[in-house]
């Protein structure tokens, strides 16, 4: 009986392990792929920015504001292919939490 619970219980543990594993790996490729959308963002914005300056941000509705900053790097040709690619290739709450992270730290970048 003893021994049956030992073995339950190492086949328990080794099967956690393994989900913990799976899931690590999920965890990082969903990092490598967001940071790789981050620096399109960033990239977009910086093409964008240069024909017409995003609003600076009010202080609610934040994911409004990101909504309409969002919609306005679909500024000319120049930005229309990123645009378009960053649009399929990431949902849009994907896109605006990314978005997010640029334009605020463009921000702290700017401050004293």
């Amino acid at each position: 009986m003893a021994g049956s619970r030992k073995a339950v219980r190492a086949s328990a543990a080794l099967a956690l392990g393994r989900v913990e594993e799976a899931l690590r790996s999920e965890v990082a490729a969903a990092d490598a792929r967001l940071a790789e959308g981050r620096e399109r963002i960033a990239q977009l914005l910086a093409v964008a920015t240069a024909a017409a300056p995003i609003p600076l941000p009010p202080t609610e509705p934040h994911n409004a504001w990101l909504g309409r900053v969002w919609r306005g790097l679909d500024v000319n040709g120049a930005t229309h292919g990123m645009y378009a690619y960053l649009n399929a290739a990431f949902t849009a709450s994907d896109r605006l939490y990314m978005l997010d992270e640029v334009v605020a730290n463009l921000l702290a970048a700017g401050e004293p």
